[in-house]
């Protein structure tokens, strides 16, 4: 994310914020160029119990949603005034399918994107006999409740060129609307190996 109020560099310019997983849950750093090296991390956790995290910053409030450590049953969201200290707004906001879904065993790292009346949400999920799928969920709020398309996943396995699973979905909308992805992928099992891209004009159709 790419912009002012800078929380720990001493500017008053616009810089690039980001939270990673890191060996403490989620992290927070800062930077003005984004090249490696220039980054200050914050010293402490953001959030101390979560990954798998997706941020956006809308009006005077940051929304996390996130799953957590060690426990991909479920997405919360939780939401912050500054981007580096965040209070639990919803647990529970989208959990594992029953027995026999493509999503039964986890769900995990998600992507959300706010068009101003509608919260859109790609989702990573898994059961006990496919590998990491894309799903797509959506919600009038963000703290739910959110509904799964009854046609997912969205993205297959069958998608990508030898892919064997699709997830960890980054997303991009640009100036027509179209919608841009980048999900990790694996050659063979369930583990990423590679990116692909994908594009959609309305978050169900995928090329």
């Amino acid at each position: 994310m790419y912009e002012a109020p800078a929380r720990l560099i001493p500017t008053s310019s616009p810089v690039f914020k980001a939270w990673y997983d890191c060996s403490l849950g989620t992290c927070y750093a800062e930077s003005l160029t984004a090249l490696p090296g220039s980054w200050t991390v914050q010293g402490t956790a953001a959030l101390g119990s979560y990954q798998r995290t997706s941020v956006r910053h809308y009006g005077s409030t940051y929304y996390f949603f996130g799953a957590l450590v060690g426990n991909d049953t479920h997405i919360d969201v939780l939401t912050s005034l500054t981007g580096t200290s965040f209070s639990l707004a919803q647990a529970n906001i989208l959990t594992t399918g029953t027995s026999g879904q493509w999503d039964d065993a986890a769900i995990s790292t998600s992507v959300v994107y706010f068009d101003g009346t509608t919260w859109h949400m790609l989702y990573s999920g898994s059961s006990a006999t496919t590998p990491w799928q894309a799903g797509y969920a959506t919600a009038s709020s963000a703290t739910g409740p959110w509904t799964k398309y009854a046609s997912n996943p969205v993205i297959t396995t069958a998608i990508g060129p030898g892919g064997e699973s699709a997830g960890g979905t980054s997303q991009y909308i640009d100036g027509s609307g179209n919608i841009w992805i980048w999900s990790q992928s694996s050659v063979s099992g369930d583990m990423p190996t590679d990116i692909y891209r994908y594009t959609s004009p309305d978050w169900i159709h995928w090329t």
